[in-house]
């Protein structure tokens, strides 16, 4: 909240990695203290008060958070922002990127 008001000329830049607390929070404890709803409830302040546009960021991670119940919870976030900017396969198999991405639009 105290960096939108710093108006500074920056794309603010979300690791998110998980749709939700429980996954998240597996993979990044910080989510522990500030979780899925908490962080994206910041991002529409942030953007809400400077307009700027905001890149997430999702690493997929076999067997972690690439299932179909998870591109379709991010399918869901999706629906607060109008695109979410890069999804990065963690493993070699890049069909997993496009599985996902795919099912992620479908649920739209």
């Amino acid at each position: 909240y105290e960096l939108a008001k710093l108006d500074l000329p920056i794309t603010l830049f979300i690791t998110l990695h998980a749709a939700d607390d429980t996954t998240r929070s597996s993979i990044m404890p910080v989510n522990q203290k500030w979780g899925v709803d908490a962080l994206l409830a910041a991002c529409k302040d942030y953007f809400a008060a400077t307009g700027r546009r905001i890149s997430f960021e999702y690493t997929l991670i076999s067997g972690k958070n690439d299932t179909k119940e998870q591109a379709l919870a991010l399918a869901r976030l999706g629906i607060y922002y109008e695109k979410m900017d890069r999804v990065c396969t963690g493993s070699d198999d890049d069909s997993v990127h496009g599985r996902l991405w795919r099912q992620g639009r479908e649920a739209r």
